[in-house]
């Protein structure tokens, strides 16, 4: 995310005592193990969020249900920020401790029905 859309995020979605950080060439998504993966293997998926969509969708099609039953209109940095890579770019959360240490974590995996946009569940 580029760095003047991250503030503009989180003017509106303010997050006390969150620490952010902008990380455009995604440095820190290949230093915990997130890995890029091709369009064509984006593309592939199919995402199923019951009470959201109406059917599996594949990301395209989703982003675009969504941003429509939301009213969200894409754009430039938008734009930008989905073609600058040509890639698609997996996604983890990671609970990191005072003294450095990741004590939890979920991370997005490609293989069949494994944590692909999803979020964790309440046990989790």
């Amino acid at each position: 995310t580029p760095v003047e859309r991250a503030r503009l995020y989180f003017r509106y979605h303010p997050a006390p005592d969150l620490l952010a950080a902008s990380d455009p060439e995604r440095a820190s998504h290949r230093a915990f193990g997130l890995r890029e993966v091709g369009m064509d293997t984006v593309m592939a998926i199919r995402i199923h969020l019951p009470g959201e969509l109406p059917k599996p969708m594949d990301v395209m099609a989703m982003n675009e249900f969504l941003n429509k039953k939301e009213g969200y209109e894409i754009t430039e940095a938008d734009q930008q920020a989905m073609v600058a890579s040509g890639q698609g770019q997996l996604v983890g959360q990671f609970l990191i401790d005072r003294a450095g240490i990741v004590r939890w974590n979920f991370t997005e995996v490609l293989e069949d029905g494994l944590n692909t946009f999803r979020a964790p569940n309440p046990e989790e």
